[in-house]
């Protein structure tokens, strides 16, 4: 399939631009990036950040969707992914950089071709960032294969975002194989549970499976310890929740990798 080559925003927009406001609902524009922890249990090690956008205070920012759409919704994905990029560079966090993929950037190759400007402006390897693809979205396979193809030519990484949930269903994995499957948290949650052997089950085989396709399996909203023994009994030693991070926003510009990493790090 091949992709729109119309970019859906005025132009590319500067990147310093993008850091300010964009819609009334912003709160005066302020948005901060958080970052949640995705550890390696096996190595007792950060694998790589998931960036969240936050108001101030470190609420959820996702409000500040509503109503948007065409060059304004484009307009405040690529401000996201500039700031996660922009700010993770400044912490220097280790490990690699997970970013949702906005909506408006599937299958435009010229939003997407864009994002390893972005990278390189921001100093970042496009081999350490990791592109989610949204799972509450309709899948148009072709499309997503060929923003996949776009990515992986430009350097970046990709990952199917909550499996098991919404729209990401194994037919995605059955058209092309991301670097990384992440499990929904409806699947691991209480995994641990007596009664729950065939969810157990299920979950064994979906990450073998993926194992064997040769991606790499995270397994999200880990937040005891009783289901993160038995995830790792399964195989799935990536895991990111509560037991292991809560997404913090760095207090200062000057909170640097080992503040900001140690605290999202740090078990509540």
């Amino acid at each position: 399939m091949e992709l729109s080559r119309k970019d859906s925003g005025e132009g590319m927009a500067d990147l310093g631009e993008l850091s300010r406001a964009t819609h009334p609902v912003e709160a005066g524009g302020e948005l901060r990036m958080a970052f949640q922890p995705i550890l390696d249990v096996a190595r007792g090690s950060v694998y790589a950040y998931e960036s969240l956008a936050r108001r101030p205070g470190g609420t959820s920012a996702a409000d500040v969707f509503l109503g948007l759409e065409g060059q304004e919704l484009s307009r405040m994905e690529r401000r996201l992914a500039w700031e996660a990029m922009a700010a993770a560079a400044r912490l220097q966090l280790p490990g690699y950089l997970c970013i949702n993929l906005g909506s408006t950037l599937l299958g435009n190759e010229a939003a997407l071709s864009y994002l390893a400007d972005m990278a390189d402006r921001a100093g970042l390897s496009p081999g350490r960032i990791v592109w989610e693809f949204p799972e509450h979205l309709p899948i148009d396979v072709p499309s997503w294969v060929a923003s996949h193809k776009v990515l992986r030519d430009a350097g970046f990484r990709t990952a199917l975002d909550d499996l098991g949930a919404g729209y990401a269903s194994l037919s995605v994995l059955a058209a092309y194989v991301p670097d990384l499957v992440k499990l929904d948290m409806r699947l691991v949650q209480g995994l641990s549970a007596a009664g729950h052997r065939v969810r157990r089950k299920v979950v064994g085989h979906v990450a073998a499976m993926a194992l064997d396709l040769g991606a790499e399996v995270v397994a999200e909203g880990v937040e005891t310890a009783e289901d993160a023994e038995a995830l790792l009994k399964l195989g799935i030693y990536l895991q990111q929740g509560y037991l292991h991070g809560r997404p913090i926003v760095p207090s200062t510009e000057e909170d640097g990798a080992t503040g900001a990493a140690e605290r999202a790090a740090s078990v509540p």
